[in-house]
């Protein structure tokens, strides 16, 4: 089986796939009526909420590391691929190795064999695992491509000049048995509505509509929001890090890996936070904080959880750029 390579030497394009446009705030033929949009930012706000409270420390986070995010975002924007395909690409793929590691682990555990043994088993398989890592991002990303338009959405064909640009020549029956047993591990189903970018998408072109005053800059805060959720994807431990500790202020607490991986999860808190980091971009705090309470009837958050997550994002902005 062919192995990673540290670094990305992929030269791969796609020249005949069509440019990646951002979503047109003022196309009236494709404006829904303010009852059916926010009758679906209701939708949206509900799934989230129970994908939170379902929330399964082992099988969600821990594989959504700064180097897997990058290649899949690397992979995405070589591909142009619209935005919310990265952000489904990185939960699947997540949720897929995540379930993978646990099965590995069962039967190494359950086997009848010593301790020192086991522990042998244990490293080769892993080993073997990760080996296939580049392949099950790919596979992901085409899933994720296929969930938001079939017509534009990878075929084998496509991940295979992909992986093969990335130096893993994987044949088109092993990308296809690679999709099967991805979606077999999901039981083929897959958060469809489960993407940041959406949510921004959203709360903006509801926000616009009520502040016609943000339409010559909506586009500018579009891409600002954008770049955010990038820069919490990449910087995600040092971002909720510092969101929870403005959260606990003065009172002590322990941070730990499964409080940060569990409040990563609210993707409607996470677009709400990068509107309004894209609207000061654009127009300043003073404005950003007359736009809080209407946004915070929108995406159904309390101001103070918008204002810290905001706060936090903003003061490791401030450190790492």
């Amino acid at each position: 089986m062919p192995q990673d390579s540290d670094t990305s030497t992929s030269s791969v394009t796609s020249s005949n796939r069509a440019a990646v446009c951002g979503p047109n705030f003022f196309d009236a033929s494709g404006l829904l009526p303010d009852s059916i949009a926010e009758e679906f930012v209701t939708v949206l706000a509900s799934e989230n909420s129970d994908y939170i409270t379902g929330f399964d420390e082992y099988r969600t986070g821990f594989f959504i590391t700064p180097r897997a995010v990058s290649q899949v975002f690397t992979i995405c924007a070589r591909l142009r691929l619209p935005d919310d395909v990265k952000y489904q690409a990185l939960d699947i793929f997540d949720k897929f190795m995540c379930n993978q590691t646990l099965m590995l682990y069962d039967l190494v555990a359950k086997s009848e064999r010593a301790n020192e043994e086991k522990w042998r088993l244990w490293n080769k398989s892993f080993t073997i695992l990760s080996r296939q890592l580049t392949l099950r991002m790919c596979t992901a990303i085409q899933i994720a491509s296929k969930m938001q338009s079939f017509h534009e959405s990878l075929s084998k064909v496509d991940v295979r000049k992909a992986l093969t640009a990335l130096g893993f020549p994987y044949t088109e029956d092993m990308i296809q048995k690679s999709e099967l047993r991805i979606l077999a591990s999901l039981d083929f189903n897959v958060q469809m509505r489960r993407s940041p970018s959406q949510c921004v998408e959203t709360y903006l072109s509801l926000l616009v509509r009520k502040h016609s005053e943000l339409g010559g800059n909506i586009d500018a805060i579009y891409r600002y929001a954008l770049f955010t959720l990038d820069f919490v994807f990449l910087n995600r431990d040092a971002v909720y890090t510092e969101i929870l500790r403005i959260v606990h202020g003065t009172n002590p607490t322990i941070i730990t890996s499964e409080r940060i991986r569990r409040v990563a999860q609210d993707y409607c808190l996470l677009g709400t936070a990068a509107c309004l980091v894209g609207v000061i971009c654009a127009h300043g705090q003073l404005f950003s904080n007359q736009l809080l309470p209407d946004l915070c009837v929108i995406a159904v958050l309390a101001e103070s959880d918008i204002s810290d997550a905001v706060s936090g994002i903003l003061r490791i902005m401030a450190k790492t750029i």
